[in-house]
């Protein structure tokens, strides 16, 4: 594995990916004010390095319950 190699979290039973969106508060520009995940297509699909991917696979699982999920590297 190179450094700085980017990976998509999968959802297996539907074979959409973890998306998200961030909403940054207005008032301090550092400062987040909440984040959703959702199932999206590959193009939208959340692009980490491994340790942050395997952060969002786990919060999706620990959020929904859902065991469905694969870590996979991003191709090209």
């Amino acid at each position: 594995m190179s450094a700085g190699e980017l990976y998509r979290v999968r959802h297996t039973c539907t074979g959409s990916y973890v998306a998200s969106s961030v909403r940054q508060s207005r008032m301090a520009r550092h400062v987040v004010d909440g984040v959703s995940l959702f199932l999206d297509r590959q193009v939208k699909a959340v692009k980490a390095e491994r340790a942050l991917a395997e952060k969002i696979a786990n919060l999706w699982i620990a959020l929904t319950g859902d065991h469905g999920i694969e870590i996979e590297p991003v191709e090209g």
